[in-house]
């Protein structure tokens, strides 16, 4: 696996409503709405080997819920416990606490964003990064 690109900010402002109906040039126009409904970051791993699942986590210094310090915290307070580990079952970038998305490209590149409110009323879109595999899918 290797990395072709960087993290770019695509979009930020104050429409979520906006970004939805975005084409993503990258990814053959596909609107972003298919992507943040059918390809959240954790399903990631059922496409692709664990070792190209875990460079790119370890690259973009993403964790699993259960690795957050909110898990640990929880954990202690007894709240896991109530709402259950399966609460947990989701990944973030550890800095920006956005929802992480993919999209295969031509079963050749990654494309890997990050998406979410990071104020009241103000929304922020980025590509975290594109990754090329080598071993195709």
């Amino acid at each position: 696996m290797n990395k072709i690109q960087g993290q770019e900010l695509i979009y930020g402002g104050p429409d979520q409503g906006f970004v939805f109906d975005m084409k993503l040039e990258n990814n053959q126009n596909e609107k972003f709405l298919y992507i943040i409904e059918n390809n959240s970051f954790k399903n990631l791993k059922e496409k692709i080997s664990i070792e190209d699942f875990n460079f790119i986590k370890k690259d973009l210094h993403i964790l699993h819920g259960t690795e957050t310090r909110e898990f640990k915290e929880d954990l202690k307070s007894g709240i896991v416990k109530e709402v259950g580990k399966e609460f947990y079952d989701y990944y973030e970038i550890e800095k920006s606490n956005l929802s992480l998305y993919y999209y295969i490209e031509k079963d050749k590149y990654i494309h890997i964003y990050s998406f979410g409110e990071t104020q009241p009323c103000l929304y922020k879109l980025y590509l975290e990064g594109v990754y090329e595999l080598y071993r195709y899918l």
